[in-house]
C-alpha cells in the first residue's frame, strides 16, 4: 500500500523496491508493474528534500562565547591592562616596538621605513648602516664601508673607455702572475657569491696558457674581470705584492677591467652562451 506524501514535498515516482534495484518504476494503479509481477507489496517512503537552513543564531552565540572567553583570558593574564596603560605611563616614542619589529623603522614624526628586499632602503646606505650600528652597538661594518667609499673608485668618467692613452687591449699576464689572482678571487669573493664553477673554470684556464687558447669572447671577458677582481681583492687581503707595489697591481686591475669592457658590445649582442651571462654579471660587481 502506498503511503501518502507529506504536505510540501514532491511526489516520488519510484517505489522503495525499484529504487533499491535502481530500475525504472512503472506505475499501474496503486502498485508498479515490477511489484505486481513479483507479488510484493509496493511501498513508497517519502523523504524531505528541502535542505535545512544553517543555524545562524547558534553560530553567532558560539562566536560570542569564544570572544568572551578570550577577553577573560586576556584580563586574567594582565596583557589588556598593560596595552591600555603603556602609552600613558611609558611615554617612550617607538623603542620597544622598533625592537620587536627589527626590519621596520618607526620615526618620531609618525612615518615608517621598511628595510628589506622589497624596499628602496639598502642596509649599506647611510641610514641602513646607522640602523645596524644602533642594533649591534658596533660600528665595524659602518667604518669598513665608509673607508671603502673614501678610497679612489676604479670607475671614473674615462676609466673604462678607450682614449689616446689607452688604445687597444692590454696583454694578459703570464700564468705565474695570474695564478695568485685567480686563487684570491675564488677563495674570497666566489666562495661568498658563487658565480663560476671552479672546476669548469680551471679547464679553460689551463687551456688559456696552452697552444690552443679558447676563442670565446665570453671567456675573454670573464677571465679579464676575474683577474681584475682578484687583483683588487689581493690588495685588501695583502696577500699578493709585486716589486712595483700596490699601485702597479691597481693599474693592472684597471687594464683587465678595460679589456672586458672593450668587448662589451660583442658580448651583449652576439654571444649566446651561459658564460656570457656570468661575464656580464661579474663586470657589474666592481661598480657596486
Amino acid at each position: 500500500m502506498e503511503s501518502q506524501a507529506p504536505y510540501g514535498h514532491a511526489l516520488r515516482t519510484s517505489c522503495d523496491k525499484c529504487r533499491s534495484a535502481k530500475v525504472k518504476c512503472q506505475r499501474e494503479g496503486q502498485s508498479c508493474s515490477r511489484c505486481v509481477q513479483r507479488d510484493e507489496e509496493c511501498t513508497t517512503t517519502f523523504l524531505p528534500r528541502k535542505v535545512p537552513k544553517p543555524d545562524r543564531r547558534g553560530r553567532i552565540l558560539h562566536m560570542e562565547s569564544r570572544i568572551e572567553r578570550m577577553e577573560s583570558i586576556l584580563a586574567a593574564s594582565g596583557l589588556a591592562d598593560e596595552v591600555a596603560t603603556t602609552p600613558a605611563t611609558t611615554g617612550s616614542p617607538t623603542t620597544d616596538l622598533d625592537d620587536r619589529l627589527s626590519m621596520l623603522l618607526l620615526h618620531d614624526e609618525g612615518n615608517s621605513t621598511f628595510i628589506g628586499t622589497a624596499s628602496n632602503l639598502s642596509l649599506f646606505s647611510p641610514a641602513g648602516l646607522n640602523w645596524i650600528t644602533n642594533r649591534t652597538n658596533c660600528s665595524d661594518l659602518s667604518d669598513l664601508v665608509k673607508k671603502r667609499a673614501q678610497e679612489i673608485s676604479i670607475f671614473k668618467e674615462t676609466c673604462l673607455y678607450p682614449s689616446h692613452v689607452h688604445r687597444g687591449q692590454a696583454p694578459l699576464p703570464p700564468k705565474n702572475v695570474a695564478d695568485p689572482l685567480i686563487s684570491c678571487y675564488f677563495d674570497t669573493l666566489n666562495s661568498v657569491i658563487p658565480l663560476f664553477r671552479r672546476d669548469k673554470f680551471e679547464q679553460l684556464y689551463v687551456q688559456q696558457y696552452s697552444n690552443n687558447p679558447p676563442k670565446s669572447t665570453s671567456w675573454y671577458a670573464s677571465f679579464n674581470v676575474i683577474l681584475a677582481l682578484g687583483g683588487l681583492l689581493s690588495l685588501d687581503e695583502d696577500i699578493y705584492a709585486i716589486s712595483e707595489g700596490s699601485t702597479r697591481t691597481y693599474t693592472a686591475a684597471l687594464d683587465y677591467i678595460r679589456n672586458s669592457w672593450h668587448v662589451f658590445t660583442e658580448l651583449s649582442l652576439n654571444c649566446r652562451d651561459f658564460m656570457t651571462i656570468q661575464a656580464l654579471i661579474t663586470m657589474v660587481r666592481p661598480l657596486t
